[in-house]
């Protein structure tokens, strides 16, 4: 099996890149021009990959400011939304324009970021934005806005950035953004996804609802489907919120817990995934005020960790059947590295499967003590655990990689809090989540990589002192 698939899947939108490069070609003035780029691989893994880290973050040698997700025992408050710089960009039409108070203000926003010589994901990219961009409508623009900034500001001029768009029918409503190199790479850091290099750029979407500073991630190869319900689901958030707020709610903590922004693959607002504040421990749910000729309540338990509270203790089932407490018995304490697959995949998962082995063989004797491996059913109507336990055996998985199922609503819960959540099996993430629960260092690996490239975020997360 190729170890690079997912070039197949950009193949359909390869025409309409040769066509906007022809186009490329007659754009500029009639002065002298600058020779042209050559078309450039875009997006292989890049080695310091990462999803969400501590801001103070170095993965090879290249500093990673990530959006945090969520809390660990040594960092419990790293529950911080991603802050947009207002920098000035300049758009497919040339005009200048401030990304936050201009472009972006209080609309939903759609990131991700392209540049017009990539030869493979980009097209894929946005060609997802141009169908997002019709389901939209007449919301386009008005609500949602979409926003491609190049990696490649030194070649993406404007013309080049309209021709590029309009091979995929970019209307308004979609800015595609060019401008100083250190602008582009700020945003990138501050939305946690710098890569040095363009052709290293993170293939992910970010939607984000920065008036509830909400915001996820989306593998940016997902079906164009998958974009816009996570699309919808931040509109009729943001509408419930705006329906539920009344005076009376002046002064009282709010958890974002449900919204889209609550996971790992964006940044939470607020307490992380709803969990406890202040007020929520006075007493237990359903319980009286205490009054005066009450008993004195019974002490308290000590509050949970702000990571258990998180990930939750929700209860799997693994290929013994064996339950599983989620967090306390896979992840607390551990260096862990989670996916997610189905056992009748022939596609992307058994190249997952292979790299996640390779992490199992570099791990060696500390595979089951400080090392856990996991990977989570998105089929679990047919993935029971005899079935699991024999796709186990054909890995020739050792003790100390889980492979889970459950109840649909308890796998859905776990895959939600890890920025997985998925509606059909087929449209499971492809991305490795690597974590170190000791130093708070999460991040994401690009599962369809050499294993080379994987396994050195995982050690770079391995040997995390937390400093």
């Amino acid at each position: 099996m190729s170890s690079v698939p997912w070039i197949t899947r950009a193949s359909a939108t390869l025409a309409g890149v040769l066509l906007a490069l022809a186009l490329l070609a007659a754009c500029g003035s009639t002065g002298a021009r600058a020779p042209e780029p050559a078309p450039a691989p875009c997006c292989a893994p890049p080695s310091d990959s990462a999803a969400f880290a501590r801001p103070d973050a170095v993965a090879d040698g290249a500093p990673i400011v990530i959006v945090p997700t969520a809390p660990s025992a040594a960092n419990p408050n790293d529950a911080l939304a991603p802050k947009l710089p207002d920098a000035t960009f300049v758009d497919q039409d040339g005009r200048s324009v401030r990304l936050v108070s201009e472009l972006v203000r209080d609309r939903i926003v759609v990131l991700d970021f392209v540049f017009t010589t990539c030869t493979t994901i980009c097209p894929a990219l946005s060609a997802n934005f141009g169908k997002l961009q019709e389901h939209l409508g007449e919301r386009a623009g008005r609500d949602v806005v979409l926003v491609s900034v190049s990696v490649d500001p030194k070649n993406d001029t404007p013309a080049r950035l309209k021709a590029f768009g309009q091979t995929f029918g970019a209307g308004p409503g979609w800015s595609l953004l060019t401008g100083e190199k250190a602008d582009v790479d700020a945003l990138q850091k501050a939305l946690g996804v710098f890569s040095a290099r363009k052709e290293d750029h993170t293939p992910l979407v970010l939607v984000g609802d920065p008036t509830r500073n909400a915001w996820r991630r989306i593998d940016g190869l997902a079906p164009p489907a998958a974009l816009a319900r996570v699309v919808d689901e931040f509109t009729a958030a943001r509408a419930a919120q705006a329906e539920s707020a009344t005076p009376s709610g002046a002064g009282a903590s709010r958890s974002p817990e449900g919204s889209p922004g609550g996971s790992p693959g964006g940044s939470p607002g607020g307490s992380p995934g709803g969990s406890p504040g202040a007020t929520s421990a006075a007493r237990p749910a359903g319980e009286p005020a205490t009054s005066p000729t009450a008993p004195a309540p019974a002490p308290t338990a000590p509050p949970e960790s702000a990571a258990r509270a998180w990930f939750t203790d929700t209860e799997l089932v693994d290929q013994t059947g064996a339950k599983k407490k989620f967090y306390t018995d896979l992840l607390q304490g551990k260096v862990v590295v989670i996916d997610c697959f189905f056992s009748e995949c022939t596609g992307v998962c058994p190249v997952l499967s292979k790299n996640m082995r390779a992490i199992m063989e570099i791990a060696g004797d500390r595979l089951g003590k400080d090392v856990q491996l996991v990977s989570i059913s998105v089929d679990p109507a047919h993935d029971t655990p005899e079935k699991l336990a024999e796709y186990a055996r054909t890995l020739g998985a050792r003790s100390g990689w889980s492979f889970l199922t459950g109840a649909q609503a308890d796998l859905d819960k776990v895959l939600g809090k890890l920025g997985f959540a998925v509606k059909a099996r087929e449209e499971h993430s492809n991305l490795i989540l690597i974590g170190n629960d000791r130093t708070g260092l999460w991040k994401k690996a690009f599962g369809l990589a050499e294993p080379e490239a994987v396994v050195r975020v995982f050690e770079s997360v391995l040997h995390d002192d937390g400093r």
